[in-house]
C-alpha cells in the first residue's frame, strides 16, 4: 500500500506556522502519489478534536499539520472553523474548483463515551469551515476503523504505532488523508 513507501524513520522537518490565533506544527515530506489524478486536486484528512490533526496531499507533497485549538468562548466548534477559514486563505483553496477539493473527518468511534458533544462541535466546525472552500458533495464523515482500513489495509492498524515519528493526531490525520484519495482514485497497490 501506498503508506509503505513512505519514510518516517528518519527525524523530519517541523516548522511552526500559525493560523489566526492556532499555533501548528507543520511537517512537508516531498512524494508523488501514484496515479494522482490530473489538473489542481488536493485531498485533505481531519483528526478532528481540541488536539487536531490537518494532513494536505497534493501532486507532489503532503503536508501535515497537528495543534491544539485555543479555548476561546463556549463554542469549541467556532474555533475549528476559524482555523480552517485561515488555513483556507494561507493555502489559496479558493483558487481550487471547489469539485477538486476533497475532506474527509473523522468520525465518532462509536465506542467513546467521554466528550462526545464537545467533539461534535469541533468536528462540524471543521466541516462548517471546509465548506466555504470545497463542494458540499466532498466533505465527508468517515468512521475511524474504515479510515484506517481503506488507508493500511486493516482496521486494527494504527497511524500513530506506524508514524512513530509524528504526533499521533497528525499521524491518524495521514490515515484519514489516505483513505479520501483512496476512495477517490482506488487503491495504488
Amino acid at each position: 500500500m501506498f503508506w509503505e513507501t513512505l519514510d518516517f524513520t528518519k527525524k523530519l522537518n517541523q516548522t511552526k506556522i500559525s493560523l489566526g490565533m492556532c499555533p501548528v506544527k507543520s511537517i512537508f515530506i516531498d512524494t508523488k502519489y501514484p496515479g494522482f489524478p490530473s489538473g489542481k486536486h488536493l485531498f485533505i484528512g481531519v483528526d478532528p478534536g481540541i488536539n487536531f490533526g490537518i494532513t494536505l496531499i497534493s501532486t507532489s507533497v503532503i503536508e501535515i499539520m497537528y495543534g491544539r485549538l485555543p479555548r476561546l468562548g463556549e463554542f469549541a466548534g467556532m474555533n475549528s472553523m476559524h482555523l480552517v477559514e485561515k488555513l483556507g486563505y494561507e493555502y489559496d483553496l479558493a483558487s481550487y474548483d471547489p469539485k477538486n477539493l476533497h475532506v474527509y473527518v473523522e468520525g465518532a468511534a462509536y465506542k467513546s463515551r467521554y466528550g462526545q458533544v464537545e467533539l461534535e462541535q469541533v468536528r462540524f466546525g471543521f466541516v462548517q469551515g471546509f465548506s466555504k472552500f470545497v463542494h458540499q458533495d466532498n466533505i465527508k464523515y468517515i468512521p475511524p476503523s474504515t479510515a484506517r482500513k481503506k488507508a493500511f489495509g486493516s482496521g486494527k492498524k494504527s497511524a500513530k504505532d506506524l508514524f512513530v515519528n509524528i504526533n499521533h493526531n497528525g499521524a491518524d490525520s495521514i490515515g484519514v488523508a489516505l483513505a479520501c484519495i483512496t476512495d477517490y482514485i482506488g487503491d495504488v497497490t
